[in-house]
């Protein structure tokens, strides 16, 4: 105890609170009602408040989601594949591999892929991706919501799904997506590119090519598909 306690306490004054008195008795006071749940979840409120100011969490990694331009014709390294957009057309039917649905119309990009991995890649690899960035685009039903569907491989030379790509063999196949009928047609297209990862699923242990991340941007114009 200090001299002026002393002498303040002598003549009957009462001390002042400390700092840490202070905080003890505020503490004493909000306790019950922040309580260490509470308070992580008011943390947890302010994050997604701070999110959704910036356009939501989609909009808080645009940034990094970014992808590079490139010019219809040129070679993208899309790990695993170099794929080269060629052009992009629309249809309501191709037969055998196309027919006609009612509400829908095709819109089909032609590509050259050629694996740059080691050992065969599987047709949905370069399915996931894909995004084609359309109004409209067909979409499937998840627990998490709706979600646009991946596009169909198809090959070129005979109309059939490209389910496995081999090292190091070019195939020209196209990317087959459906659009709803009532939305218009656009005078060109963006198809944005991912890049994959090989590596196991913390999961299971699968050994799988994952986390795709976008590496380019091709805009290029949406044509009917000449008369067979």
């Amino acid at each position: 105890m200090t001299q002026e306690e002393t002498t303040a306490r002598a003549a009957g004054e009462e001390t002042p609170p400390t700092r840490l008195q202070r905080l003890a008795a505020l503490y004493g006071h909000v306790s019950d009602v922040l309580t260490i749940p509470r308070i992580g979840a008011l943390l947890g409120l302010v994050v997604i408040v701070l999110v959704g100011a910036v356009g939501g969490w989609g909009g808080a990694t645009e940034a990094a989601e970014e992808a590079p331009t490139a010019a219809v014709g040129t070679p993208i390294e899309a790990e695993p594949f170099e794929v080269t957009v060629r052009r992009a057309r629309f249809f309501d039917e191709l037969r055998p591999s196309f027919y006609a649905e009612d509400g829908f119309r095709y819109l089909a990009l032609s590509v050259d892929v050629t694996p740059t991995a080691t050992e065969p890649v599987g047709g949905a690899v370069l399915a996931r991706a894909a995004t084609l960035e359309v109004p409209g685009l067909r979409t499937i039903d998840l627990s998490s919501g709706p979600k646009v569907a991946d596009p169909q491989v198809v090959r070129t030379a005979d109309g059939l799904t490209q389910h496995t790509f081999q090292p190091g063999l070019t195939t020209n196949v196209v990317l087959v997506w459906q659009q709803e009928i009532g939305e218009t047609l656009p005078a060109q297209v963006s198809l944005t590119l991912a890049r994959h990862t090989l590596r196991r699923s913390s999961m299971d242990g699968t050994l799988g090519w994952r986390d795709p991340s976008p590496v380019a941007g091709v805009t290029l114009a949406l044509e009917p598909l000449a008369e067979p």
